[in-house]
């Protein structure tokens, strides 16, 4: 055996300035980023926090290269969180070594939380009415990852529904029309989802309400996103077809007695269209009957409301609409879902959903069932509720 030894002289790489990752935190700018604290006991919590805001006051001067928005990142998604954990927030160097300071003295503004699992949380993404006056400006400005994936939708959504989404999720009105309300909300939910991998946060399991499982769907891998684009922008667009078909109203009622009191008034124009949780309900239908039915509950004490919808989803009021959405969603090609899915759609929860165009025909017209998947949820996955909405 034999070999040559070499030696090799390595001039030392030239000096470069790093990468502008967006936006740097200011307290002029008021722009609060969070900053995680894990130990293996709440006092070795006490202790990782002085540690690391002694290090913060000797590398976080005003002269100093390093940034917050990384230092943010790296005990976010390059540190490993211990079993004990909390968080605090900060705008400046300054803030942050007096929030650490705080957490070494034992003065925690939010308590420590032992973890016993990683599963992650529940993601639940919201049905039509999360809308307001600019909800995506402050995102688009402070957040690469979600203006990249707004910008990846907007030529798509663009075409499909013949409006800039970029400029309706930053316009100082709220957005509005059912053709341009729900692809909004599905790329505002998309893309903050996107920011919010993007830190690391992982979802453990994944619900969505009526239009928002179009969202949920693509989050959980199921659909891809141009195929959950097709979804919301056809089947809004259709929708648009017949605004002014019924009416919708919150009532804090359950189901059952919500149902049991149609019966006894003999309303057949009128049904139950979200069970929202156990003890408030949405109902559809006929326009006048709706409305005879919340001047009867508001005379009875019972907190009733009309709902502001163009259509009323849910109910045998979107009937005309359905075989043409099953005729232009034919070519969508959905995947298992690669993260845990609860539909809200499906009577049976064990059931898994096909994604295919008959689902989406079904999560339209029939009664969202988000109250018991929601509990489902919770119970398997013993995690909190994240809403992917503005």
């Amino acid at each position: 055996m034999s070999g040559t030894n070499v030696h090799a002289i390595l001039e030392q790489a030239p000096v470069s300035e790093p990468a502008a990752s967006g936006p740097e935190l200011t307290p002029e700018a008021g722009g609060l980023a969070l900053f995680p604290v894990s130990a293996t006991s709440a006092e070795q919590l006490h202790v990782t926090a002085a540690r690391l805001a002694d290090w913060v006051d000797q590398n976080g001067n005003a002269g100093s290269r390093v940034s917050m928005r990384d230092l943010g990142y790296t005990l976010s998604c390059r540190r490993a969180h211990r079993p004990v954990r909390t968080v605090v927030t900060a705008s400046s160097f300054d803030e942050l070594s007096a929030a650490l300071r705080d957490v070494a003295g034992d003065q925690i503004p939010y308590q420590p939380a032992v973890g016993h699992d990683d599963r992650g949380p529940v993601w639940v993404f919201s049905g039509q009415g999360s809308q307001w006056p600019g909800m995506g400006t402050e995102l688009l400005v402070a957040e690469p990852v979600f203006a990249a994936t707004v910008a990846a939708m907007e030529p798509v959504i663009a075409r499909e529904s013949g409006f800039s989404v970029t400029e309706a999720m930053s316009a100082p009105q709220t957005v509005s029309g059912i053709d341009r309300v729900q692809p909004t909300i599905f790329a505002v939910q998309v893309a903050l989802a996107a920011a919010l991998k993007s830190y690391g946060v992982r979802p453990g399991a994944i619900i969505g309400h009526s239009l928002g499982e179009a969202a949920a769907a693509v989050v959980a891998g199921a659909l891809s996103l141009h195929d959950g684009l097709r979804v919301i922008c056809r089947r809004s667009r259709l929708m648009s077809r017949i605004a002014g078909s019924g009416a919708m109203a919150s009532v804090e009622l359950p189901g059952q007695q919500v149902l049991s009191e149609l019966a006894i008034r003999g309303i057949s124009d009128v049904v139950l269209s979200v069970v929202a949780s156990p003890t408030s309900t949405v109902v559809g239908g006929a326009t006048q009957s709706i409305r005879d039915l919340v001047a009867a509950w508001e005379q009875q004490d019972v907190l009733a409301r009309e709902v502001a919808v163009d259509v009323a989803s849910h109910t045998p009021q979107v009937d005309p609409i359905l075989d043409e959405l099953l005729e232009v969603l034919a070519e969508v090609d959905p995947t298992a879902p690669e993260i845990p899915y609860y539909s809200a759609t499906l009577w049976d929860p064990r059931e898994r959903p096909s994604f295919t165009g008959e689902y989406w025909v079904e999560n339209l017209r029939y009664t969202v069932r988000f109250a018991v998947r929601r509990r489902r949820a919770q119970r398997r996955r013993q995690g909190g509720l994240l809403c992917p909405v503005p």
